[in-house]
């Protein structure tokens, strides 16, 4: 790590970058965003788009003989109240990002994506693009998606150049972390990774630096093989 970068640790559990822009292997360092801690991302665990997950409603103890009658009503209140609609992603598909070319691109609904917000100069982002890699090289029926933060597509076609990344790598321009926070993640933080299914509905988040095995769940859950855990 290059002299005069340097972290401050809060009690929100949120590392932040101070206000000096230096560089880190040619990623100038955005001084308004914050990268996500351990700390704070156990507390994201149990999340959709960087909220809770609806507690599905306990129904109180009934007497034996109001059992039986009352069981088909209980049964149909219960899955009901578990089965909410996943949050959708309506902002990303909004908004205009652009390719390494720079180009501006839109993306849509009818697929499934991991999508995973990051900048160069994020350890934790780095971290992680080797597993995004791996997903994208499997041909695993998902379309893996990165989106820099504060990039250029120049820097970023550089970067990804170097470091052999082909997957698909865009940029968010100015209106990056207000994408991210409309998308969910409150604090602005990096990395953030959201995976949402072919109808366009987020049905996982994870803010904080994302595990091989939570990335195969995600890209499970989006293809419909299983909820993620």
């Amino acid at each position: 790590m290059p002299a005069g970068l340097t972290f401050v640790v809060t009690d929100n559990g949120w590392q932040t970058t101070r206000p000096p822009a230096v560089r880190n292997d040619g990623g100038e360092v955005s001084p308004a965003i914050p990268v996500a801690l351990s700390s704070g991302v156990n507390r994201q665990e149990a999340t959709i788009a960087g909220k809770p997950l609806p507690a599905c409603p306990q129904l109180a103890p009934m007497p034996l003989a109001f059992t039986r009658p009352l069981f088909v009503l209980a049964l149909t209140w219960l899955l009901a109240a578990c089965s909410a609609n996943p949050p959708g992603a309506t902002a990303l598909f909004e908004a205009t990002l652009s390719d390494r070319a720079g180009q501006p691109l839109r993306l849509a609904p009818g697929e499934p994506l991991i999508v995973n917000f990051w900048a160069r100069w994020c350890p934790p982002c780095r971290d992680e693009m080797p597993d995004f890699q791996a997903l994208h090289r499997r041909q695993s029926g998902v379309r893996v998606i990165g989106i820099a933060i504060g990039e250029s597509p120049a820097d970023v076609r550089t970067f990804a150049s170097r470091h052999g990344y082909d997957y698909e790598l865009l940029t968010a321009g100015a209106d990056g972390q207000a994408l991210m926070r409309a998308l969910g993640n409150d604090a602005g933080a990096l990395p953030y990774t959201l995976a949402i299914d072919a109808r366009g509905r987020i049905v996982a988040a994870k803010l904080g630096r994302i595990s091989a095995s939570e990335l195969e769940r995600a890209a499970q859950a989006v293809r419909g093989d299983a909820a993620p855990r």
